[in-house]
This record gives C-alpha cells, structure tokens and sequence, in this order.
C-alpha cells in the first residue's frame, strides 16, 4: 500500500464530501434509523462505490447517461421521503407495499445518491493514473466513512432532543428537495 496515495487520496475525499448531499442524507437516515444501521449501509455502498469509480467508472459514461441517473435518483428519493412519512414496520405507499432491511434501504439511498457525484468521479482521474489502486480505494473510502459518519452521529443526537414526528417531517423533507433536485439537474443539465 502506497501511504502517501492513500493520505492524499483520504484528505482530497474528505474535504470534498464536506457539507455534501451524502452527508445531510446520513443526518436524515440516522434521525430515522439507528446510527449502527445508517453506518453499516453507508460504509457498505460508500465501499462499493468506490470499488466501481476505480474498476469501471469510465464506462459508466458509456453505458449509462448521467440524465438518467439523475432522474433515477430523484424518483427514488421522493419515494423514499413518501416511505418516511407512511412509516411503520412494513413501508406502504398507495396500496404498493414494499419490506425493505433498514440496512439495503440506506445502502440503496447512498448508492442513489452517489452515483456520478463528484467524490466518486474525482476517484476515476486518481485510479487512471497509479497502479495502486488499493491505495485510491481505501482512502477514498475511509474519507467519505469518515465525514458521513460524523453526520450519522450528528443525526443520531438531532433524534435524542427533537420529537419524532417532526424529525420524520424534516428528514421526509430533505428527500424531497434531493428527489426535485436530482429530477431538475437531469432535465437541464
């Protein structure tokens, strides 16, 4: 393992996830599910994301048109802000029902809403040029584990102090804004 590509790689990830979408969505998942749930999902597609941005992330382009990711994302977003309102044990929306593990419900978010963004494009540039791809891998991981766990625990302490209801009303809000925005970006970008 290269330890200076690994730090850098770290320290670049890190800083640019800062204050991203990734890391208000771990405050909203954590205000909903435990904070270990809302870690384990997003540590588990943070890893795969990053293994896909090293392997294949220049086909990405080739195969899958960012328009659509965007409008896959946006929808998938307000689905899930609709999940959060109608919660319960098992999630229902106008007679759909669906049972989804807290765990693959937040991986399937953060995959989402990672997909193309610019911590995974920014990995494509530094796997292209290292032969230590482990190296970009690693890094590239634990920084973004790193700031969105900060956020995780952030929304697990938001959920100790404010009511429930009105927690899911945010959190269901914030969803709603990433599903329209992601919706707008793949119209007019």
């Amino acid at each position: 393992m290269d330890l200076t590509l690994f730090t850098s790689t770290y320290i670049l990830i890190a800083l640019a996830e800062i204050g991203d979408k990734t890391q208000l969505l771990g405050i909203a998942l954590a205000s909903r599910y435990r904070a270990k749930t809302v870690l384990l999902g997003m540590a588990v597609s943070t890893s795969f994301l990053m293994l896909l941005a090293v392997a294949v992330g220049q086909l990405l382009y080739r195969f899958l048109p960012m328009n659509f990711v965007y409008l896959s994302s946006g929808i998938f977003f307000i689905f899930f802000g609709l999940l959060i309102l109608k919660s319960g044990g098992e999630e229902k929306v106008k007679g759909l029902s669906i049972r989804l593990s807290p765990v693959i419900a937040v991986f399937l978010t953060f995959l989402l809403a990672e997909l193309g963004d610019k911590t995974q494009l920014a990995v494509i540039p530094l796997a292209a040029t290292s032969s230590s791809v482990f190296s970009i891998w690693s890094g590239a991981t634990l920084g973004m584990v790193t700031v969105n766990g900060a956020g995780i625990f952030v929304g697990n302490k938001i959920k100790e102090i404010i009511s429930e209801s009105y927690v899911k009303k945010i959190a269901a809000a914030l969803f709603f804004i990433f599903g329209v925005l992601f919706i707008y970006k793949s119209l007019f970008s």
